[in-house]
This record gives structure tokens, C-alpha cells and sequence, in this order.
């Protein structure tokens, strides 16, 4: 290739997606994101079949060797934070003649390649020096922010990670107090509406990211909620609010290999899950491992649940008073948009699930449970 063919149809391409669609014995630019001032490319290895994220890296028109910088500051990374300079000549060589017709736009997406470690920005593994009981939240909830403003889809992990806090709150549903208008004065009134109530949670994550862990058995998020002994209560919270930004919506979780443990609720979705995937995820030392309002044609594959209380309820939250048909016209403005607010549970496909209990017999504390909830 010309030094100019691919950054140039790159450059010109940052929210479109990039991928080489004939074979090459080299290894060829797949595509690039923008973050933090700074290019990064992605290169493709045909002979080995890996994607190599970072492999080389574009700062003010001079190409570096090695992967992203070690955090993400707002300005543009510093030649120290790279291994060695490549010339354009060497990366030239490196990536082989490819033109402008190797490359096909619009067959994948970018935010389907593209992903950032919450590492980036400034979280550690309680395995790090120092750090054993750092709390990362704070840390987790900017990488997220990050990858939805940047229409980038994952936000990893690897290690083990203590969220503590809880900075973001959840309001939870209730009763408005009123009924069908037409039932007022019918044998119905309305009456003054519950009080509202909010669930504390550590991270809030979008419909648009998947979270992913490399081994749900090595890789952790570890609350600060002992599930023997905690209170069971609102304060107590929850570690991951999936939303999207109402009750009366629907809402995609993506969660692979991700372990969560000691905290009071796992993860709570807000609105219909809908095309959700949870897989290989662990969930231990809850109290309730999640709490999903609805569910439609979501899936659930190798699912352990250890030492919860309760495993994952889905349906039964009570958001209206009309006891009739499930239908627009008795919810909530009347009528509603749709029927989201009915919380019903439909396809939800389960392969591979197991569940071991705190005890081996019912007790206060698990009545207790079930009667928050």
C-alpha cells in the first residue's frame, strides 16, 4: 500500500466500520477508534487469526509500536509511554500492499470491535501493591461513561476489583395512586400515591455495552455487602443498574464471564430485558443475585449461583393498581405507550444453571429476604 491509502480511508471512516475482506500473509489494518486526542489501530494477523488491539499507534503523525497508553488523561500520550518508535516505512513493509478495494465499509459495526479496560481509568486489582482494599468504583463507572460516549460497545476487565460505593441511585417503581379514569366514581377511587423510594447502586451501564471478564473463576467485582450478616434493606443496594433510561422501555444486558460477589443485589434491570445475553457469569455471597423487571427473548447460558439467598426474580414488580387486562388503555397515563409497566416474562432460553444455597434449611433470614423483595 501507498503511506497514505489506509490512514487516509481511515481517517475519513471514524464512525464507520472498516474490515479487510480477502486473506493476507501479513498482518493488515481491520480498523481504528478515536480516544483521548490519540489513534489507535487495529491490526488483524491473518497467519495467527488474532485480532491485536493497539498493535501501532498514530500520535501527530508519528507511528509508535505497542498498545494503548496505561491510562486514559484527556491529553495526547507522551513518546515514554511507548516501547520504541516505528518508522512509516517499517509499518508500511509490516502491513504488506493493500488498496482502497481490500477494504469494505458497513459489514460490521465499530462499537462491536472496539473495547477499553476500566484499568484506563484508574482502577486496580486489589492483587496490586497498596491496593488491596482500593475501591474502583468511581474508575469502573468513567469507563463505561466512556465507551457509551464514544460509541465503543465493551468495557472489560481482568483481575479482581473491590466496588465499594454506592454513587448512583435507582428510583424504584410504585403506585401512583390512580386507576382507569373511567372507574372513578365506579366502585373505584383514586387514593394518594406510595412514597419513593431509591435503591443505592455502584455502576449504571447502558443498553449499549457489553461488560466481559476473561475467567468469571480468576476475574472478579467484589461488593462490600456480607451476605451473612448484612442488612436487609434498601441501603444496602445493589452493584449494576442495566438501563435504559425508563421503566417503560426495553433494556439489553450483555454480561460474559463476569463473577460478582458480596453484594446485597447483584444487578437490577430497569424496563423489558429484551435480546439480553448473560453467559458464564457467577454470582456468590449475595443476597439476591438480580432483579429483572420483564424478560422477551433473552438468553442465560452457564449460570452459577453460590451462597445466595435468592437466585435471579424476574416479573412481579408492582407499577399500577388496575387489576384487569394487560393493555395500554388500563396503565398508566391512560394509555400508555405500551405495556412494558405489565413486567411480564416470556422467552427467556436457560442452558446450564446451578444454585447452592447459604443453608441447607429455611430460616428468619431467608424469610426475611423474601419479604423485601
Amino acid at each position: 500500500m501507498g503511506n497514505s491509502i489506509i490512514p487516509n480511508r481511515l481517517n475519513s471512516s471514524i464512525n464507520q466500520s472498516i474490515i479487510v475482506k480477502h486473506h493476507f500473509n501479513a498482518s493488515q489494518i481491520l480498523s481504528k477508534s478515536i480516544a483521548c486526542n490519540y489513534i489507535q489501530y487495529f491490526v488483524y494477523d491473518y497467519t495467527s487469526g488474532l485480532l491485536i488491539e493497539g498493535s501501532f499507534v498514530l500520535i501527530d503523525s508519528t507511528i509508535w509500536r505497542q498498545a494503548m497508553p496505561t491510562s486514559v488523561t484527556g491529553v495526547i500520550p507522551t513518546a515514554e509511554e511507548y516501547n520504541d518508535l516505528v518508522t512509516q516505512e517499517e509499518l508500511t513493509t509490516a502491513l504488506g500492499e493493500i488498496t482502497t478495494d481490500d477494504i469494505s465499509i458497513g459489514e460490521t459495526t465499530l462499537n462491536q470491535i472496539l473495547s477499553i479496560d476500566i484499568r484506563q481509568f484508574g482502577a486496580h486489582p486489589i492483587t496490586e501493591g497498596g491496593y488491596e482494599d482500593f475501591d474502583s468504583t468511581d474508575a469502573f463507572q468513567l469507563a463505561v461513561d466512556f465507551a457509551a460516549a464514544n460509541n465503543i460497545g465493551m468495557v472489560k476487565y481482568s483481575g479482581q476489583y473491590k466496588l465499594l460505593s454506592f454513587p448512583k441511585t435507582f428510583t424504584l417503581p410504585g403506585d401512583d395512586g390512580t386507576v382507569y379514569p373511567s372507574w372513578v366514581g365506579n366502585g373505584d377511587t383514586n387514593i394518594a400515591a406510595e412514597s419513593t423510594n431509591f435503591l443505592p447502586v455502584s455502576i449504571t451501564v447502558p443498553s449499549s455495552i457489553k461488560l466481559m471478564a476473561d475467567n468469571k473463576d480468576k476475574d472478579a467485582l467484589i461488593g462490600p455487602y456480607n451476605y451473612m450478616t448484612g442488612d436487609i434493606n434498601l441501603s444496602s443496594g445493589a452493584m449494576f443498574l442495566f438501563t435504559n433510561g425508563s421503566k417503560e422501555t426495553t433494556v439489553r444486558t450483555q454480561m460474559e464471564n463476569i463473577s460478582i460477589s458480596n453484594s446485597f443485589i447483584g444487578y437490577v434491570l430497569e424496563g423489558i430485558s429484551f435480546r439480553s445475553d448473560l453467559n458464564n457469569c457467577l454470582f456468590s455471597g449475595c443476597g439476591i443475585a438480580g432483579i429483572e423487571q420483564g424478560v422477551e427473548k433473552s438468553t442465560k447460558r452457564n449460570i452459577a449461583i453460590i451462597n445466595c439467598y435468592a437466585g435471579i426474580v424476574r416479573g412481579g414488580w408492582w407499577t399500577y393498581r388496575s387489576n384487569t387486562r394487560q393493555t395500554t388503555t388500563y396503565m398508566p397515563p391512560y394509555p400508555a405507550i405500551d405495556v412494558y409497566l405489565s413486567c411480564w416474562v416470556d422467552a427467556d432460553s436457560v442452558d446450564g444453571f446451578s444454585y447452592t444455597s447459604p443453608g441447607g434449611t429455611w430460616d428468619a433470614r431467608y424469610a426475611e429476604i423474601d419479604s423485601f423483595f
